[in-house]
């Protein structure tokens, strides 16, 4: 977290992306999350918990630093990508750190937290030294508490003291980079020969006895898979979306209560320049007045300190400083400069660069959109109690299609499918569910078996029956005899082909030439102008052929398949190239740097994966579902 500050500290008039939750996290982006519906904890890790609210605003700012980037980013999106899993883990991680401190009894003193906090860029005047004033400032504008903070800023230094204990620990051994630069960086020369496959002659037909080995030797190829037939009862909050009534006043309700949610608002490129002193600022504003450019003055002030910092396309929200946003969204069009403002943090100019309108979605647009989620959890509410009825009557003994019946639901019945849910003419049944889960519970279960309910990934249940098992098997030959037979042809080719090089390698080996090789069938052996290196995958050079030259030794002739398909390459090595360490020294060393941090970030990984099982780690899935399931941007 820590992190957004250090990285904010070139530009103190854009808002800090840690804290943008503050600006952009709507109603609706909040629904489900903070209404009290998840009391319990979605994890706990040892004696710690994380909450649905803890990990609500741990998502949401995730979210928010991505839409720094991508402002129309959403939080399905985030989801779809995976998102909330990075960033429960984080969380799993960070507790267990916090939790195997609390064995250590590690502490951090007030004054190392105040020395952290004052050497953060963030919270730095113009010239460069802590500023009480900002510090109160970007606190106070993003509702934090200087307590509350300064927690996140010592549980984050406790942190430090574990893994900075492991850190060290690794260290790439001396001269690895080295070894590993001179493996990269080698290049070999060679001599090339192609030739077609049609040399090594084709196959005879196979007789009886053949084909028959060929079918046993090579039964999968051959072999029909298991399927199961099932019947299923699905139940779905959408389902009863049409049972709920949403009048047009409460979406016009919704609409308004929410409107900035529909709203992308205006946003400018901006340029500014951020002096110490008005004079300085003053100076440069008439200089602008006189016909100079901006850059022209920005490179004058630079030998002040004076930088030109693009704070991109922002919103009038994103500038942190008042004063600044009302200039920069004052100016009318773009090139124009505002006059000097006496800001927060010094005294500005802004230069605006690009204009993007607001722009808002009308009611019209949304409106379904608003109906769907006003009437989610009444709909959510409708499915669980159908549930409960569908369970009810399972219980009294009643069979899947009686239940559903009963309870108003449909049985929807599949024909035999593979584990691959596909059937035998390698379909998909288009209402078979997505969700894993169906199909690895289908081929668990017993013939007749009916399951208890199963929690889908998209919030829905599922009650599945296995109907029906074709059992799997080898095909009779004379069923396949006609597959058997091409496929023993496509192998006996290429063992022939493969024979051929074979002989071909050892004549090699003999004494003979790549160029007597090639004159004795009428081919000619070609010198590559360009060296091979082992990443090379080109028309002469595929990177099997690669591969195989740098799996030999000088003078030596390697072989492999042609590009094509169609034939073989043969190569000899007649010259490896190896590069000069002496002149790539800086190079290994930044190497060797990059080996030292990936191991320290494999090991302080795999240290907090112990912690992790030391502590034992309990996840509550159906909770993590709910807590961001109704969060529902789209």
């Amino acid at each position: 977290m820590l992190d957004s500050f250090r990285k904010a500290a070139k530009s103190k008039l854009a808002l800090i992306p840690v804290f943008g939750l503050i600006a952009s996290f709507s109603v609706w982006g909040t629904q489900g999350i903070f209404r009290g519906r998840t009391p319990t904890a979605l994890a706990k890790v040892g004696s710690h918990e994380i909450g649905p609210n803890e990990f609500a605003h741990q998502f949401a700012l995730a979210v928010d630093r991505i839409r720094e980037q991508s402002p129309g980013f959403t939080e399905a999106q985030a989801r779809a990508f995976g998102i909330d899993r990075q960033v429960l883990a984080r969380m799993i991680g960070e507790m267990a750190l916090n939790e195997e401190a609390q064995r250590l009894r590690l502490g951090v003193a007030d004054e190392v937290v105040r020395a952290n906090i004052r050497s953060q860029g963030a919270f730095h005047n113009a010239q460069g030294q802590f500023d009480q004033k900002i510090y109160d400032y970007i606190l106070r504008r993003n509702h934090l508490l200087p307590e509350v903070f300064e927690d996140q800023v010592r549980g984050e230094l406790m942190r430090g003291q574990l893994v900075s204990a492991v850190a060290p620990v690794a260290e790439a051994p001396k001269g690895l980079a080295g070894l590993l630069y001179a493996f990269d960086h080698e290049e070999r020369r060679v001599t090339l020969l192609s030739l077609p496959a049609s040399l090594a002659g084709e196959p005879d037909e196979p007789d009886e006895a053949a084909l028959e080995a060929f079918h046993q030797a090579n039964a999968p190829l051959f072999s029909r898979p298991e399927r199961r037939a099932l019947s299923f009862v699905r139940i779905a909050a959408r389902d009863f979306l049409d049972e709920v009534a949403v009048s047009d006043a409460d979406i016009e309700k919704a609409y308004e209560d929410n409107k900035e949610r529909y709203t992308t608002p205006e946003r400018r490129a901006l340029d500014q320049l951020l002096f110490p002193s008005r004079e300085d600022a003053d100076a440069a504003a008439a200089d602008i007045a006189k016909g100079s450019t901006f850059e022209a003055v920005a490179e004058t002030a630079k030998a002040k300190g004076v930088e030109l910092i693009d704070l991109g396309d922002v919103a009038k929200t994103g500038i942190i400083d008042p004063s600044v946003a009302d200039a920069a969204f004052a100016l009318a069009a773009p090139g124009a400069v505002s006059a000097v403002v006496p800001g927060e943090f010094g005294f500005v100019l802004v230069r605006l660069r690009k204009i993007e309108p607001a722009s808002t979605r009308p009611l019209a647009e949304v409106k379904d959109e608003l109906r769907e989620r006003l009437a989610l959890d009444p709909a959510n509410e409708l499915s669980f109690k159908t549930l409960e009825a569908f369970e009810d009557k399972r219980l009294e003994g009643q069979s899947l299609e009686a239940a559903a019946e009963a309870t108003g639901l449909k049985v929807e019945t599949l024909p035999a499918v593979d584990r691959q849910g596909k059937t035998a003419d390698g379909a998909k049944p288009e209402a078979l569910p997505a969700d894993p889960v169906v199909l690895a519970t289908a081929f668990d279960a017993i013939e007749g078996e009916e399951s208890d309910p199963l929690a889908l990934a998209d919030g829905s249940s599922l009650v599945l029956r296995l109907d029906d098992v074709e059992e799997g098997g080898l095909k009779p030959l004379d069923e396949v005899r006609d597959e058997v037979k091409e496929a023993w042809r496509a192998a006996e080719k290429k063992k022939r082909v493969a024979d051929f090089v074979e002989s071909l390698l050892a004549e090699t080996k003999s004494g003979k030439t790549l160029e007597g090789i090639a004159a004795a069938h009428g081919a000619s052996a070609t010198a590559r102008r360009e060296p091979v290196s082992r990443d090379t995958d080109d028309a002469t050079v595929p990177a099997a052929l690669a591969h195989a030259i740098f799996a030999g030794r000088a003078g030596e002739v390697v072989s492999a398949p042609a590009r094509s398909g169609e034939g073989f390459v043969l190569a000899r090595i007649d010259e490896v190239v190896r590069p000069d360490l002496a002149k790539a020294s800086a190079e290994i060393e930044a190497d060797a740097e990059r080996i030292s941090q990936t191991m320290r970030a494999e090991l302080i990984d795999r240290y907090v994966a112990a912690l992790r099982e030391k502590a034992g780690v309990v996840t509550h899935e159906d909770r993590i579902a709910k807590a961001l399931g109704a969060s529902g941007d789209t």
